[in-house]
């Protein structure tokens, strides 16, 4: 069967990107890895953090970033609707987000050294 032409100009686009090619030598699983780490360029976000919350962490990018700004002893969590394949020293769960236990467990989490990150909202 023939690609759809929004198809191929997707892929066209990822074979072009220099973020996707980087993000393949990085190690990183998407692109968006790029994304935070300007961010945190920007803004110092794990600063002081020992516990990260993903929430719309699919495919794991952000997670990896946030894991390798982190002290060794820091923690994240990694929540997805979707099954996300294991990433060495990150902990996932699959999730709906909008599940009030999620809501109650990262308010748990000791709110000065906790950041939240949600990918999900900045796809929209």
């Amino acid at each position: 069967s023939r690609r759809k032409a929004s198809s191929n100009r997707w892929l066209q686009r990822q074979l072009n990107d220099p973020y996707v090619s980087a993000a393949k030598k990085s190690g990183y699983r998407s692109r968006a890895a790029f994304k935070l780490i300007e961010i945190d360029n920007r803004f110092k976000l794990f600063k002081g953090k020992q516990r990260v919350l993903d929430l719309g962490a699919a495919p794991g990018s952000w997670s990896q970033v946030a894991l390798s700004k982190l002290p060794s002893r820091a923690k994240v969590l990694a929540v997805d609707i979707q099954e996300l394949e294991p990433l060495a020293g990150i902990v996932s769960l699959k999730m709906d987000i909008f599940k009030p236990f999620l809501r109650i467990a990262s308010r748990c989490l000791p709110l000065q050294t906790k950041l939240t990150l949600c990918p999900a909202l900045w796809a929209q």
